[in-house]
């Protein structure tokens, strides 16, 4: 029978073997103790999706830029920056040691762009203050023509829910309640927090893996001056647009 290692044991156990394919075989046999145990790196961005997210077509979005908001400056020197053609969705962890709470943040831009800083990293350090872990969803933008108006950003935001959910669960979200995961949104990403309050019942792709079996259901939801989210005047948007028109008793608490 193989004898019980853990992690630190195996580089040990190699230096006292002359036969480099024990030493490898070692190491194989441990590979699956030492992934497991290991956490992601707090704000270092995590993708979304394994491979292309679903309803993407590669190449037709063009690349990634940065640019910045406040006029004059450079993108080298800037606090206040955009981000535009995102075809690659990520969450940021920023956690908080204990926090038993969590907040997905949806910066705003139009649905054209992301205004990273101002409505993502700095509230995320906001929240950070107040003992509340974040994760800065990087969602996808501009709209894609060949897909329904906000189907992409909302695909990315209820994957970003259940994966915080899922982190939670397995330990790599330490401390965190997965019942107590609400999102935040700014302007367009405001829309997007009513969005996926109104759209959480069933996916809008197909099932990845075990993080989509996870509610993708805000416990709470924070809609900081919301874009096209009401017919009334002077907002008049459409109804193909404002979440408010499917709001219901199962919707979650919003602010």
């Amino acid at each position: 029978p193989r004898p019980t290692l853990h992690p630190g044991m195996a580089s040990a156990a190699c230096a006292y073997r002359a036969d480099k394919l024990a030493c490898l075989l070692l190491c194989v046999y441990m590979l699956p103790v030492a992934l497991a145990t290991v956490a992601f790196t707090d704000h270092a961005p995590i993708p979304l999706w394994p491979g292309v997210p679903p309803g993407e077509r590669t190449g037709a979005t063009g690349h990634e830029t940065e640019g910045c908001e406040t006029p004059g400056v450079p993108v080298s020197r800037c606090v206040d920056r955009s981000i535009s053609n995102v075809t690659v969705p990520t969450l940021t962890p920023y956690l908080v040691a204990g926090a038993t709470s969590a907040v997905v943040i949806a910066p705003g831009g139009a649905y054209k762009f992301l205004s990273w800083d101002r409505e993502g990293t700095d509230i995320a350090a906001w929240l950070n203050s107040v003992g509340v872990s974040a994760f800065l969803l990087r969602y996808r933008v501009p709209g894609r023509a060949w897909l329904p108006f906000g189907s992409a950003p909302l695909m990315d935001a209820q994957r970003a829910v259940g994966l915080v959910r899922e982190w939670a669960a397995d330990g790599r979200a330490p401390g965190l309640n997965g019942s107590r995961v609400g999102i935040i949104g700014f302007s367009a990403g405001a829309h997007l927090a009513g969005h996926l309050s109104v759209a959480w019942r069933s996916r809008s792709y197909p099932r990845v893996d075990e993080a989509d079996a996870r509610p993708c259901r805000p416990d709470f939801v924070l809609m900081i001056y919301p874009w096209e989210s009401v017919t009334e005047p002077p907002v008049s948007a459409g109804p193909d647009a404002a979440s408010a028109l499917n709001v219901t008793s199962r919707n979650p608490p919003t602010f």
